[in-house]
């Protein structure tokens, strides 16, 4: 079960203009190392956290919010986490570890 430190932890939902059914999307912000990036037409230079997002199962996302809100003092949240691949090698959050 990894850690990952979360900056933030939510959830997007509402009804499709396109086809008027509702739709969910719980979602996670995680800190990562900053990868700089090289070609011949762009650089990325630099150092520290970057943010990535993250899709979070609807199982567990109650767990994941609970225990994000709890923990948050205002600085980023190391939690234990259980991933999986999702379609097109998404990773996503399946499983929450209980706060110690």
């Amino acid at each position: 079960m990894p850690t990952m430190i979360f900056s933030s932890v939510f959830k997007n939902s509402g009804v499709s203009s396109k086809t008027g059914n509702p739709f969910s999307m719980p979602r996670a912000n995680v800190l990562v190392p900053f990868t700089g990036r090289q070609s011949a037409n762009f650089q990325s230079n630099g150092a520290g956290l970057s943010t990535i997002e993250l899709n979070v199962g609807d199982n567990c996302f109650d767990a994941l919010q609970a225990q994000f809100v709890g923990k948050f003092k205002g600085l980023p949240v190391p939690i234990d986490v259980d991933t999986s691949m999702g379609e097109g090698g998404v990773t996503i959050i399946v499983g929450v570890k209980p706060a110690a």
